[in-house]
């Protein structure tokens, strides 16, 4: 069962990333805009660390859908799927690319000729006003492995989250998704009173139920609570994540954030839905 659900998420996570790379071609050839080599201050390779998070993506889903936690092979085979997906991008470049007269680059040099001219020979645009700074040289691989390791980092991130995803630690599997209300408080204090000493009372009585039902549909400070659900044994987790808005964006206070484990037998979606009180299973 476990090398089924090793080779299921292998084949999304190869698919994606094969797609991932098809895309990344299309839309630099379309657009002129090329996200992979995209970077900030020439060495902050931003553009893969996006394409890396796509890439690795099919990995992060296919895990939650098979119920696989990453261990030390896939974690492996995503990394060697990282670096030929790397490559494949510039291989596709160099099978796509027409010079201005019509004709395929692939007609006329070799791909690592095609790699050692693209790289070296690419110009960099710095200052304000894009100053060119003609060929770079050698310097051109130096970046290409800052890109590579940007690549790399994206596709880690993936596997980090699914590391520190919610799991049911009787079953070791991960929790799905059950039910999500978001509220909001005009001020601190007005949080405090659905916060504080919520998971002291009873978690199926009138008085969990009025208290948790606090908060309105605007205000500065944002409650989100996610009940979470695992697949085989029905256990139930109650996250809340709090934020407050300082004028531009929410700023999530981890410090607030808590999870807790609903009693045996209680299903509180209900209650999260504003359908009604919590139902004994």
């Amino acid at each position: 069962m476990t090398l089924f659900k090793f080779l299921g998420v292998s084949v999304i996570g190869i698919a994606t990333a094969l797609l991932v790379a098809v895309a990344e071609t299309v839309v630099a050839n379309l657009t002129g805009f090329n996200l992979f080599g995209f970077s900030f201050f020439v060495i902050i390779p931003v553009g893969a660390l996006i394409v890396g998070v796509a890439a690795a993506s099919g990995y992060y889903f296919g895990c939650k859908y098979f119920q696989l936690r990453p261990g030390f092979f896939l974690v492996a085979q995503m990394i060697i799927v990282a670096a030929a997906t790397n490559l494949l991008i510039y291989y596709l470049e160099y099978q796509t690319l027409v010079l201005d007269d019509g004709v395929r680059a692939s007609s006329i040099v070799t791909f690592s000729q095609y790699l050692d001219v693209s790289l070296t020979q690419q110009e960099l645009r710095i200052g304000r006003g894009a100053t060119p700074t003609g060929p770079i040289g050698q310097f051109g691989y130096w970046l290409a492995i800052i890109e590579f390791v940007g690549f790399l980092v994206g596709g880690l991130f993936v596997v980090l989250m699914l590391f520190i995803a919610p799991t049911c630690k009787s079953c070791n599997l991960f929790y799905r998704r059950r039910a999500v209300r978001e509220r909001h408080f005009d001020s601190a204090d007005a949080a405090g009173e659905y916060y504080d000493n919520l998971f002291t009372i009873p978690v199926d009585s009138p008085e969990f139920a009025a208290k948790s039902n606090l908060g309105a549909d605007t205000g500065n400070f944002r409650m989100t609570t996610t009940l979470f659900e695992c697949p085989k044994c029905k256990e139930q987790m109650w996250r809340d994540e709090a934020a407050v808005w300082n004028g531009q964006d929410w700023k999530h206070l981890n410090k607030l954030e808590r999870s807790v484990l609903i009693p045996e037998g209680l299903d509180m979606a209900p209650l999260l839905r504003g359908e009604g009180p919590p139902t004994e299973r």
